[in-house]
């Protein structure tokens, strides 16, 4: 089963960057005007509900879909876990020989040990984001006599 650890999302600073808008009168973001309107509706509206979470283990890629643009969208299947989860992998932030050992695992049905980023919502996992891929060293098979 993997393991799971609670981090601190993105979510928050966005937040924080809105309540700003909001207060100062409207602003501009990454190049983008947001008026306060924009910005105090943002903050007003209800939180989705949800906690951020490190899903760390073994896993097997069961299926990858590519979405164009360096991103992989994938079933991913762990032993003890009670349903598949559904990660994305962007190939800007994995090196080739990380992504390469995705599409291994797919096709030969090796596992490998992957760090995820995930929202869960109700105890389940609704966003994932693959952040590294590691290789599994796995015994040799037992020699036949």
């Amino acid at each position: 089963m993997p393991e799971t650890t609670k981090s601190p999302g993105r979510r928050t600073v966005a937040s924080s960057v809105a309540r700003s808008a909001a207060t100062a009168g409207g602003a501009k973001v990454l190049g983008v005007e947001v008026s306060q309107e924009v910005a105090e509706r943002a903050t007003s509206s209800p939180r989705r509900v949800g906690e951020g979470t490190r899903i760390d283990g073994i896993f097997r890629v069961t299926e990858i879909a590519s979405e164009g643009d360096g991103l992989f969208s994938m079933q991913l299947e762990s032993d003890g876990a009670d349903r598949p989860v559904t990660a994305d992998a962007r190939s800007i932030f994995l090196p080739d020989e990380q992504i390469e050992l995705l599409f291994r695992s797919l096709r030969n049905g090796q596992p490998v040990r992957l760090s995820v980023n995930a929202w869960k919502r109700r105890g389940r996992v609704v966003e994932a984001e693959v952040v590294r891929v590691d290789a599994i060293s796995l015994p040799p098979p037992p020699a036949q006599q």
